[in-house]
């Protein structure tokens, strides 16, 4: 999906998923990196970060999979509140007594990449296993819903 093939040639990076599939491998992928850079002091932000386009990756298989919606583009395309609304999927379906996954459909922001360093709500470890807990459900309601026709 991501490989560079183009010779060395000067081109714009387009990686852009296709399917469920391919939406839950990025989600996989972000959701390693977070992983990894959450026990670096100095990534902790970058690791929320991280986390929250797993999220991101994950509700957008959820939406493909359902036939709700197969593209997103600009700043609205990562707006996590939003796509989790076109969704339908219930927030009060989520376990959730700390408010580390719900962190990210009300408060998580693109805005993160501009900082370097930002006071969270919770500990990044907490966070992180918040973003976890929520792409399990995500995963969960894809696994027993049917795709819509």
């Amino acid at each position: 999906m991501g490989d560079n093939q183009n010779g060395g040639t000067a081109m714009p990076i387009i990686c852009r998923p296709a399917n469920k599939e391919a939406w839950l491998e990025v989600a996989m992928a972000r959701s390693r990196d977070a992983n990894t850079l959450k026990d670096s002091p100095s990534c902790t932000t970058a690791a929320v970060y991280m986390a929250g386009y797993s999220v991101e990756a994950s509700l957008k298989a959820y939406c493909v999979h359902q036939d709700i919606r197969k593209t997103w583009s600009g700043a609205s395309g990562h707006d996590l509140k939003s796509i989790w609304k076109e969704s339908k999927l219930k927030l009060s379906d989520v376990s959730d007594t700390g408010g580390t996954s719900t962190f990210y459909l009300q408060e998580w922001s693109t805005d993160l990449r501009y900082c370097s360093k930002y006071n969270f709500p919770n500990s990044t470890a907490d966070l992180i296993k918040g973003s976890n807990r929520l792409i399990s459900f995500i995963n969960q309601c894809i696994k027993r819903t049917r795709r819509r026709k």
